[in-house]
């Protein structure tokens, strides 16, 4: 297997850091996606177990839908904007229940706010808007504090 290597300056990696801390403000840590329950169906009940399920949310869901649409919202956030709606919209129907769709918009409008109140612009535009994602925003942030983009869906996964 081959290394990746990616260069990041010491301020970005700062804030990819920040974006990344599960100490993140943005009611992060009151999910579960779905362990709890794979927990109390007994699909999930040592280590092992937890190491299959943590395997198949990264490759069936953010390996899947999160990271090839964070890609393109970040590219869509380079091009102006113009295309991150559509993309925002799409990652939200890829949530399959209502509780994984109010999560999301959730953590996004959270996340929109904190960084409307950190001075980045655009955010404050999608902080009550009804569907914002937070990859979206984290893509939105990780473009303004120059976090590279291999290295922000690095940080998002």
């Amino acid at each position: 297997m081959a290394a990746i290597t990616m260069a990041i300056d010491h301020l970005a990696l700062i804030h990819l850091l920040r974006l990344a801390s599960p100490s993140l403000p943005v009611g992060a840590f009151a999910y579960s996606q779905g362990l709890e329950s794979a927990c109390d169906a007994n699909r999930v009940y040592d280590e092992h177990s937890a190491g299959d399920w943590i395997a198949g949310v990264l490759e069936h869901s953010i390996g899947f839908l999160d990271l090839p649409l964070a890609c393109r919202l970040y590219d869509g956030w380079v091009d102006g904007g113009a295309k991150v709606s559509h993309y925002n919209e799409r990652l939200l129907c890829g949530r399959e229940t209502s509780e994984l769709r109010a999560e999301e918009r959730q953590m996004g409008r959270s996340l929109a706010k904190l960084l409307a109140d950190l001075g980045v612009e655009p955010a404050a535009r999608w902080r009550d808007h009804r569907d914002t994602t937070f990859a979206n925003m984290f893509m939105l942030a990780a473009l303004r504090w120059e976090i590279p983009r291999q290295a922000a869906l690095t940080g998002l996964a």
